[in-house]
């Protein structure tokens, strides 16, 4: 069956470092959806699957043609998409952008490592913490494979301590809309909390395209070494299974990790903020991946809006399985 096509308008994406995010302004450009029917089945029924194990609100899938960067599947448990075309809050999957940001500005100086310990680590008063604390140090990829927090905002710190305004200044260029902070707030604060994914939003689609430059290298003028320490944190959350968010769970049950099919990608969780303040027992979780991780075809992003909560909350599990399933689905469908 030939595939209809449809456009939905989103912001040119510019990743041209720090030059270029200061002088070129976001233009609006199309984005192309060619949705094709096999593709739209299997991703409906493993999204929609999860959505009835976890009693979610809500749920949202996009397939992506990683190359193209064509949205080839679509699915939203609301039949008017509108969770699918909405902006929003998804924690720390943004973090591998803003690092990716940062390298932009500042190229050198990324392989030292950094401290994190289970009190977190505070900055002009405010505490920063991890879901996952311990007591370590973190290289780059470390702290994105276990989505350290205290990790990622020490190491924009180092970049953009100096210019604060110039981090949301880029992940605008890039498609992410900011909440007005209160204004008592440090600047350079607000920037750490943008940069593991307080206050800032963003479209399924257009995180989904942001993955799929990461992944192909495509589109993208920042030094090499930075998009391969950035793929390598996404690799080892899925397949380190002593840091990975979305490798394995302690009773050996497989995430993201498939033994089929290798996927690359990151976990993201984050709380739900009514009236202005942020519910500790309701989440909203997603997990977005790229597949083959050596030659990506495709780009998945599975979000589950307020799971139901157990006392705890898996992101790597409720949307890594999916998108696992989808792209075993679609890679080995014989087996």
């Amino acid at each position: 069956m030939k595939p209809s096509i449809i456009h939905i308008a989103l912001g040119a994406i510019i990743f041209a470092g720090m030059s270029a995010c200061t002088q070129q302004e976001r233009v609006a450009t199309e984005h192309p959806v060619a949705i094709v029917d096999s593709l739209q089945q299997i991703v409906a029924e493993d999204v929609q699957a999860r959505v009835n194990r976890t009693e979610a609100k809500w749920g949202v899938g996009i397939l992506m043609d990683a190359q193209s960067g064509t949205v080839v599947a679509m699915y939203d448990t609301d039949s008017t998409l509108i969770h699918a075309q909405s902006a929003w809050e998804l924690g720390s999957i943004v973090s591998p952008l803003a690092l990716l940001a940062a390298y932009s500005v500042e190229p050198q100086g990324w392989d030292s490592a950094v401290g994190v310990c289970r009190s977190g680590f505070e900055y002009a008063g405010r505490v920063f913490r991890d879901g996952h604390a311990r007591d370590a140090v973190y290289s780059l990829s470390d702290a994105i494979a276990t989505s350290s927090n205290t990790a990622i905002v020490q190491y924009v710190l180092r970049v953009f301590e100096p210019q604060p305004a110039l981090l949301p200044e880029i992940l605008t260029k890039w498609g992410f809309e900011f909440a007005e902070q209160d204004s008592a707030c440090d600047a350079m604060t607000e920037t750490l909390e943008y940069a593991i994914g307080y206050h800032c939003t963003i479209t399924p689609v257009q995180l989904a395209y942001l993955y799929s430059c990461v992944a192909t290298g495509q589109h993208l003028r920042v030094p090499v070494n930075g998009l391969d320490s950035i793929r390598l944190g996404l690799h080892r959350a899925v397949w380190d299974n002593d840091l990975g968010t979305a490798s394995v769970n302690p009773w050996g049950i497989r995430k993201a990790q498939s033994d089929k099919v290798r996927i690359a990608g990151k976990t993201g969780a984050a709380q739900i903020c009514t009236d202005g303040q942020y519910d500790r027992c309701h989440h909203r979780l997603s997990f977005v991946g790229y597949f083959p991780e050596d030659n990506p075809q495709y780009t998945c992003l599975v979000i589950l809006n307020n799971p139901k909560y157990y006392g705890f909350y898996e992101a790597g599990a409720d949307c890594g399985i999916p998108v696992r399933r989808i792209a075993e689905r679609i890679l080995r469908p014989a087996e």
